[in-house]
């Protein structure tokens, strides 16, 4: 998950990357259209600055005590009135003197003037950003008409804002279109995720690469090919796992005998107690035996091959039926609480998992105890249990005893670790789940199966009840 988390999806990098790459190309647009809004709004309010200049220019003239501008109070008003800025302007002799209008608040340039080429240029006066047009006369005078940038900036912001809003449209657009395009391009991933996050872990099937993207076949081709390796080879060791303990069986069954035989007729009681032992170890043997042969058809049972009906009440009542008098023989009561309810899957493994389940509750509950099986149907779909007053599994166990070969601390007897994990794969290959709990009695130990729920209708009834002793 922390991998995922740090790697990132292929749907987010791509628009990662869209959206830097479309930011960048956005400010980079700002930037130009700034400059060059820049530049027409200078050059257009630079022509409208240079028509008061070219009055002044044309009004000045040398008087008595220096440059005097032939232009009444009214004329001057008009020729510099602005809505928007504030216009003001000077008048400097040869000598350097300013005369007239703002005088020594404007600034010089720093270019050399040219008689009658006008000269544009910036700077700050008082603190605010002017717009200068200065032009030097023929006479030598040098005059200047600034004026405050406020709509040159104003136009500035509107020429920005009117191209902006489009590009923000643009971007916006297409990076729904690209989310869009890229989900749909990735839905043969997703569909590839959900088919194999579906699969239990022994479900080696080849992935279908018809559907795939070409970007993405020669990766799921490669995941095939590791997937048919390791079906081979987990078929060779079930393969050899059940030959071994067929070849086993028959020996065993034989050696079982004989030693039968040989304990009946023997009149030693040191040979009888010999034999004895000897005849206990083949049965350990066999029953390890057919645990082994029990997992080997687990895992060998393919998950798709579940399509047969099974009656789980006629199920399990008949493989109940059969441990009654080896219950009885324990001094154990064995009872059934049977409610109508069916199943999908295979017949052979779900009574595996229910004999193995009542195979532990027998070996580990105590002679007066209680074992009562039963089976139902109910929202969430059919399930059978099998609840003993024995020992119990401590809550810091439940998750272990799953595993191959594993007994509780607290287990004697002469269990071989297998039985539970036979009902784990049985499970596991019918997507059912496997829950332990305390008995209702608060002793002993409650292990439920349960299948997933059909889409059909459920079949509802009342349940049955009945107790052999």
């Amino acid at each position: 998950m922390r991998d995922r988390a740090v790697a990132g999806t292929l749907q987010a990098r791509l628009l990662r990357v869209l959206m830097v790459s479309l930011c960048g190309l956005l400010l980079l647009g700002v930037g130009v259209t700034w400059f060059v809004a820049f530049r027409v709004a200078n050059d257009a309010y630079d022509h409208a600055l240079l028509d008061p200049v070219m009055d002044i220019v044309q009004n000045v003239r040398e008087g008595p005590s220096g440059p005097a501008l032939e232009l009444s109070a009214r004329e001057q008003q008009a020729l510099l009135f602005d809505g928007s800025d504030r216009v003001f302007f000077g008048v400097r002799d040869a000598a350097g003197r300013w005369y007239s209008g703002a005088a020594a608040s404007i600034p010089p340039p720093h270019e050399r003037l040219v008689p009658r080429v006008p000269l544009f240029y910036s700077a700050t006066v008082n603190g605010a950003e002017v717009r200068i047009a200065s032009m030097l006369t023929d006479a030598g005078f040098e005059v200047y008409v600034a004026e405050t940038t406020n709509k040159r900036d104003r136009l500035v912001w509107e020429v920005i804002l009117t191209s902006l809003v489009p590009s923000l449209a643009v971007v916006v657009v297409a990076v729904a279109l690209v989310w869009f395009g890229v989900s749909h391009g990735l839905s043969p991933l997703r569909r590839l995720h959900d088919e194999l996050a579906q699969r239990s872990p022994n479900d080696l099937r080849a992935v279908d690469v018809s559907q795939a993207p070409a970007e993405v076949r020669p990766a799921i081709v490669a995941l095939n090919r590791l997937l048919l390796r390791i079906r081979e080879t987990s078929e060779s060791q079930r393969r050899f796992l059940a030959d071994a303990a067929h070849q086993l069986r028959t020996p065993l069954a034989g050696l079982q005998m004989q030693l039968e035989l040989e304990l009946r007729a023997s009149t030693s009681p040191s040979l009888r107690a010999t034999l004895a032992k000897m005849r206990d170890a083949v049965l350990r043997t066999g029953n390890v035996t057919n645990r082994l042969l029990a997992l080997a058809r687990a895992e060998q049972s393919a998950p798709a091959a579940r399509d047969a009906a099974i009656d789980l009440q006629e199920l399990v009542e008949r493989v109940g039926a059969q441990w009654i008098a080896p219950a009885l023989d324990r001094g154990i009561d064995l009872g059934f609480e049977l409610a109508p309810a069916s199943v999908h899957g295979d017949a052979a493994l779900i009574a595996d998992m229910l004999q193995n389940l009542i195979d532990n509750a027998v070996r580990y509950t105590d002679a007066g105890g209680t074992i009562t099986v039963s089976c139902g149907d109910d929202a969430r779909g059919a399930w059978f249990a099998v609840e003993d007053s024995g020992i119990g599994i401590p809550a810091e166990e439940r998750e272990r005893v799953f595993e191959r070969f594993y007994r509780g601390t607290a287990a004697g007897g002469d269990g071989c670790g297998l039985g539970l994990a036979i009902v784990k794969e049985g499970a596991d290959r019918h997507r059912a789940s496997v829950s332990i709990d305390d008995a209702s009695a608060g002793a002993g130990t409650l292990i439920t199966v349960r299948f997933p729920a059909p889409r059909a209708s459920r079949l509802a009834s009342a349940p049955a009840s009945y107790e052999t002793a």
